[in-house]
């Protein structure tokens, strides 16, 4: 996969796409598809990714044993993971693939890259997605009750000095 980008630029707009190119063979035995789930589009540093992976037996063989490489690249082409297993596949095949994202990651946009081969022949899929630096269900949550918390010291500490100024008052009397 050749990763890049078209900058279009017309009047002061500009608009850059990112793009991948593919490599596969003329006639492959198969063909793969990499769908990423919405919620999974932007996702933390550390957070698993979660892609759903089809695979479909295009080739007069029934049963094929294919080699499938699993490979995430920064939009730079700098590559952060990469994993492969075989798996057989008669007709189709469709199932869930959980990527752990290195806790490492810098924010940015990324891209899921497949590639199933069998006898020399490639076939291959990618998906993009991104990574951000965002507050978690967690840290909102303790953000907030920390909030809450400076916000009733703030108020005990105004009400104890309003009280000391009222007794001072009573005993000048």
């Amino acid at each position: 996969v050749y990763i890049g980008k078209i900058i279009a630029k017309s009047e002061g707009i500009e608009k850059e796409i990112k793009i991948a190119i593919e490599v596969e063979s003329k006639k492959p035995l198969f063909d793969v598809k990499a769908e990423i789930a919405r919620q999974f589009l932007v996702i933390n540093p550390g957070d698993q990714l979660i892609s759903n992976i089809q695979i479909y037996n295009l080739g007069e063989i029934k049963k094929a044993d294919a080699k499938v490489e699993y490979i995430i690249k920064t939009e730079d082409g700098e590559q952060i993971l990469h994993a492969e297993e075989t798996i057989a596949v008669e007709t189709q095949t469709s199932f869930p693939k959980i990527f752990e994202i290195p806790k490492t990651a810098s924010p940015g946009k990324y891209i899921l890259y497949i590639k199933v081969t069998y006898a020399e022949q490639t076939a291959s899929a990618s998906a993009f997605f991104q990574v951000k630096r965002t507050l978690t269900k967690i840290q909102m949550i303790i953000i907030g009750a920390s909030i809450i918390i400076l916000l009733a010291i703030l108020f005990i500490i105004k009400k104890f000095r309003k009280n000391k100024k009222h007794k001072k008052t009573l005993i000048k009397l």
